[in-house]
């Protein structure tokens, strides 16, 4: 087989994988507005590579102070590596459920889409600075919000 031959082979089988994906429907993930904002931002944060930060976040909430923080999470790699409270390692229980990362916190606006979250992005990398939260509108107290700040990509 001449060299034009297999370029042309190679083109063809590399055009069918891309087809045969095609065929397959993806799983549709949350829409409307909020989503949509989301994932612009998304794209913008995923867009600039970082994978090594530190930054500080809060829960606000109708709980007690060692759950609220502030907590300061250190990210290597796409993964927090370490989660300190008062200048210790916080308490596994009390940050559990704490995003502790962007990518974290982009998965929770978008699981709670169906509520409406109020969120307000970074304007230079696009994660979310604060994620409003009221799951059930007429409920007392069951309001959370995060707010993260302080962020600085490793090395700068």
């Amino acid at each position: 087989m001449n060299r034009t031959a297999r370029l042309l082979a190679g083109l063809a089988f590399a055009f069918g994988l891309v087809a045969c994906s095609t065929l397959t429907p993806g799983t549709l993930g949350p829409t409307g507005p909020v989503a949509d904002v989301a994932a612009g931002q998304r794209g913008l944060w995923t867009s600039l590579g970082i994978r090594s930060y530190t930054f500080t976040i809060e829960r606000q909430c109708f709980c007690p102070e060692d759950w609220r923080g502030p907590f300061e999470v250190t990210v290597i790699g796409g993964a927090a590596a370490l989660v300190k409270y008062q200048g210790r390692g916080a308490l596994a229980d009390r940050v559990a459920d704490l995003p502790k990362t962007m990518e974290a916190a982009f998965d929770l606006v978008l699981a709670n889409i169906s509520t409406e979250p109020d969120v307000v992005y970074d304007d230079r990398f696009g994660f979310p600075l604060r994620i409003a939260l009221d799951p059930m509108k007429n409920t007392a107290d069951d309001e959370v919000t995060y707010v993260i700040s302080n962020f600085q990509p490793a090395g700068g």
